[in-house]
């Protein structure tokens, strides 16, 4: 049996407003929940959601078109190893300055789905 909290939003119904859900579920909703990537190459995913993606080494981060609008997940580089985001096909991946790679050791930052559909890469970065 895992464990539920309860939960209050601000919208138009009961229902919608009453609502559990689990640890694992909250955290997620606010990218808190840290996951550590050790490869040097990953694809994001919808599952990513709300996810603190920990990178331990260089790493090459693909940014498909097939994430919903609404996605948001968090990076972190916690090794020396620099990492690198690039936009797959169709992709069009924002960032401040087009600045595409992590600023160094402990830099961290995001990666949100706009309602146009675009996909903007902020943080730490050079």
């Amino acid at each position: 049996m895992t464990d539920k909290v309860k939960i209050r939003r601000a919208v138009d119904t009961a229902a919608e407003r009453d609502d559990a859900v689990t640890a694992a579920e909250l955290y997620r909703s606010v990218g808190t929940d840290p996951v550590y990537h050790p490869e040097t190459s990953l694809t994001l995913t919808p599952k990513h959601q709300g996810r603190l993606l920990v990178f331990t080494s260089a790493c090459t981060i693909t940014v498909p078109a097939d994430l919903p609008r609404d996605f948001s997940c968090g990076w972190a580089q916690a090794g020396t190893g620099v990492l690198t985001f690039q936009a797959g096909p169709g992709v069009n991946l924002r960032s401040f300055g087009g600045a595409l790679t992590s600023s160094g050791q402990y830099s961290l930052g995001g990666v949100a789905g706009m309602p146009d559909g675009d996909l903007w890469l902020y943080g730490a970065l050079e």
